[in-house]
């Protein structure tokens, strides 16, 4: 070996050693073990020198046999085996530690669920779900335990009506408030996430059991709907003991005054009608059943109107559906 291999040789190593000394740096700042960086730096070394050695033996070839075909395969089979290096450090288990005292992040669904479920770390707490979440009486007494492990002022446990008029409102509200709140000695406090989920989960019972509270007097207030009166059969004449015809049975809903125009009534059948469904979808259903005969329009109206009660935005009386009936049977646009 001469002068000049002897020199190249030496400023290759010297690069090779610049290139480490930065990377260790590197690694430094990071706070990444000496060890792992020289583990990851020697792996790419090697790939290098391999791809190196491998251009020479491709020059070689190329310049025996000196055929064209033969250097397209030189090139892809480098390319093969640097992209197959690649992927073997890539999925290698030898991760680099970029967190002192934490686990290593977890790359497949298995160690996702474990490291969620404290499986990553011996210092790891599990998250709180909605199947461990208390309800009632429980819920209460967690939020008054919470209440006094940081000492925090009474108003907090109390329900804002003006804020908390939803789930999606307590969900936002409720955590900006207990994470920016003070104790009662004006500190501030940090909120465990297990104890911020059993602060929500009092509120969001509380809103629950308000609304059916809620619900509940709503419907013991409304009224029974009174019963119709009912006729007197008045007796036959002796002179004529003929049997009475029986009577017609009752309709459904009330007709309107054949005087009035039913198109006038448009407004109160696209109002109700749509408040529920789309006209436009249901209009051929409606002329294929529902419009044969007045008693199969007034039955279905009547369902309708049984239906809207539920919904007090939504309900209409017997006079609308009055109006709805001789609006549809009025061969008008049904939309």
């Amino acid at each position: 070996m001469n002068n000049s291999s002897l020199k190249l040789a030496g400023a290759v190593i010297l690069g090779i050693l610049a290139i480490f000394g930065l990377y260790a740096f590197s690694g430094a700042t990071l706070g990444v073990p000496i060890s792992k960086v020289g583990y990851t730096f020697i792996r790419y070394v090697a790939l290098f020198l391999v791809a190196s050695l491998m251009v020479w033996v491709a020059g070689k070839f190329v310049a025996q046999y000196n055929s064209g075909w033969f250097l397209q395969i030189i090139f892809v089979g480098m390319a093969s085996v640097f992209f197959a290096w690649i992927a073997l450090v890539a999925s290698s288990g030898n991760r680099t530690q970029t967190m002192p005292g934490q686990p290593p992040a977890p790359r497949t669904v298995q160690q996702l669920e474990n490291f969620v479920s404290g499986g990553g770390s011996s210092e790891a707490t599990a998250v709180p779900t909605a199947a461990s979440a208390t309800t009632g009486e429980e819920a209460k007494s967690e939020l008054e335990a919470i209440m006094q492990k940081y000492n925090l002022p009474e108003e907090l446990a109390k329900f804002d009506d003006a804020q908390y008029v939803s789930t999606t409102k307590i969900y936002e509200v409720v955590p900006a408030k207990f994470l920016n709140a003070k104790d009662k000695n004006g500190q501030p406090v940090k909120i465990e996430d297990a104890d911020m989920f059993k602060i929500i989960n009092h509120f969001v019972n509380e809103l629950r059991k308000r609304e059916e509270a809620k619900a509940s007097k709503e419907t013991s207030a409304v009224p029974a709907p009174a019963a119709p009166p009912v006729a007197k059969a008045e007796a036959p004449a002796v002179e004529t003991p003929a049997a009475p015809e029986p009577a017609p049975p009752a309709a459904t809903v009330a007709a309107v005054s054949t005087s009035d125009d039913p198109s006038k009534y448009e407004a109160v059948y696209r109002k109700r009608c749509s408040a529920c469904h789309s006209l436009t979808a249901n209009a051929g259903k409606m002329k294929q059943k529902w419009m044969k005969t007045e008693d199969k329009t007034k039955e279905l109206v009547a369902w309708m109107q049984r239906l809207a009660k539920g919904d007090r935005s939504k309900a209409f009386n017997d006079a609308e559906a009055a109006q709805i009936v001789a609006y549809i049977r009025s061969g008008n646009k049904l939309y």
